[in-house]
């Protein structure tokens, strides 16, 4: 949500007037301004400390003229910028509507026409992108805005132009979310538009299933699962599995580029392609980047509307919408136009169902949606009441995480199969509800499932063993941890 402007924050930049603060990203500050025909604008104003450094000016001046050239369609367009003397700021449209993180945390994940409406949506903005020369490199919930009419990817601040970037990004700097990353930009190989395509499908996969396929309780966990393993696509609609399974390949020369993704998606084929995948992001240069380290960018909340349309796009066989909570309504979506070079694909335009959404923020310093105690008529004594209270300790994953990690425990009482506690990592930014499924004098064995937070942490079963001296043994399997808690 909106916040005030604080003291030192500028009132106003060019043709408009600042009148709150949007949130605070890696690069900078976001502001709501106004022009002076009322017209409402997303301002991001570059950290001072990165407008000093000659390199990284030069590198967003490339990035702005670029995403200038980026067509309006399923993105969030660049109005105007200030690219010759620091504060250097871009303006770009400002789009009412929640995030895609906040919407799935919120109501859950996206089904039938709503997923397919996302994915076509989000393949037709990278269209846009990659046609003027851009990689997106951070595409993830937070950067993708649920509109009225229709998905807009939003933030290019950490873009690369396909021309430049090599020659200007700092070695060994990895800027973006590992969870939704290519495993090239982990492993700091050539980056291609097929980045944006792995994360296309991670994207959509937590829409669909309400985490991401690559999912873990450490940073190490996390990217060596996106480099490795296979990912889990477990509850994904049938409809959208195969091409989502196809945009994760590991080597992204196997991955569909996005004109065949939109090929697969709308039945129609595009007369002319985009960027090839294997050109390289920096080809002329020739170099290859170094192993990067992290570099983690805090996500910028947006406004949101009480209510999203989604639209319906005709894939065979159309799965029936679920339904919605009190509060639907209709709505027409136009024409979602696919322009790829030369060619513009114009969608058909289909009724779409549109869905109550919670008001407020769904990010993960929100509290669990569902409360600690058991529900009514369930409560009891299964659960001892030396277990009862709330317990401190840190959890260790030897090989995983480089150092232990806080966790906060809170058990009440309650019957097997009940609600019976919350679990809280706070530097992991998770927060979880915890379902009594075993329990004996000594020990009990809870299902640990995520409410908030899904992107870093996955459910999993803990047991808990009481020990002599107030002190609870706790673990958990694939992958292991361990901690002892205390009261």
């Amino acid at each position: 949500m909106p916040e005030d402007l604080q003291p030192g924050d500028p009132r106003r930049l060019g043709g408009y007037r600042l009148l709150s603060r949007l949130g605070r990203g890696g690069m900078g500050t976001v502001y709501l301004g106004e022009d002076d025909d009322g017209q409402k604008a997303a301002i991001k104003v570059i950290n001072q400390e990165l407008a000093t450094d000659t390199a990284f000016a030069e590198r967003f001046r490339q990035e702005v003229r670029a995403a200038r050239r980026v067509r309006r369609f399923c993105t969030a367009p660049v109005l105007d910028a200030e690219l010759d003397r620091p504060p250097y700021y871009v303006v770009t449209e400002f789009i009412t509507g929640p995030t895609l993180q906040d919407a799935v945390e919120s109501e859950g994940p996206l089904r039938g026409s709503d997923l397919e409406g996302l994915a076509v949506g989000m393949a037709t903005a990278l269209s846009a992108i990659h046609d003027a020369g851009l990689v997106h490199r951070d595409l993830k919930p937070t950067n993708v805005l649920l509109s009225s009419f229709g998905p807009r990817v939003i933030d290019f601040g950490i873009a690369r132009a396909l021309d430049s970037l090599t020659t200007v990004t700092r070695t060994g700097q990895l800027v973006g979310t590992p969870a939704f990353l290519a495993p090239e930009l982990i492993n700091g190989a050539d980056v291609t538009p097929a980045a944006d395509v792995f994360s296309w499908g991670c994207v959509l996969a937590f829409a669909g299933t309400g985490r991401g396929p690559f999912t873990g309780r450490t940073l190490p966990e996390i990217l060596h699962r996106v480099v490795y393993e296979p990912p889990d696509l477990e509850g994904l609609d049938r409809s959208l599995r195969d091409i989502v399974e196809a945009s994760l390949a590991k080597d992204p020369k196997a991955r569909p580029g996005v004109p065949e993704l939109l090929t697969r998606l709308t039945g129609h084929r595009p007369d002319a392609p985009g960027p090839a995948t294997e050109v390289p992001v920096g080809a002329s240069t020739g170099g290859r980047q170094q192993p990067p380290t992290i570099t983690m960018h805090a996500p910028v909340p947006v406004a949101r509307a009480h209510r999203v349309a989604r639209v319906r796009y005709p894939l065979p066989p159309p799965p029936r919408p679920r339904k919605r909570s009190p509060g639907l309504g209709f709505g027409l979506f136009a024409i979602v136009t696919v322009l790829i070079v030369l060619a513009v694909l114009a969608v058909s335009a289909f009724v779409w169902m549109m869905r109550t959404l919670v008001s407020g923020s769904g990010t993960s310093a929100d509290p669990p949606r569902s409360g600690v105690t058991a529900p009514p008529g369930q409560g009891g004594d299964d659960v001892p009441a030396k277990f009862l209270g709330t317990w401190h300790g840190s959890i260790d994953q030897k090989g995983l995480s480089k150092s232990p990690y806080p966790v906060v425990l809170t058990l009440t009482r309650g019957r097997i199969g009940a609600v019976v506690g919350r679990s809280s990592y706070t530097t992991l930014r998770c927060v979880g509800e915890l379902k009594l499924t075993k329990a004996s004098a000594d020990r009990l064995v809870v299902e640990e499932h995520i409410r908030t937070g899904r992107l870093n942490c996955t459910d999993t079963v803990i047991t808990l063993r009481y020990r002599t001296g107030r002190r609870i043994d706790y673990s958990f399997e694939n992958p292991t941890g361990h901690g002892v808690l205390t009261h």
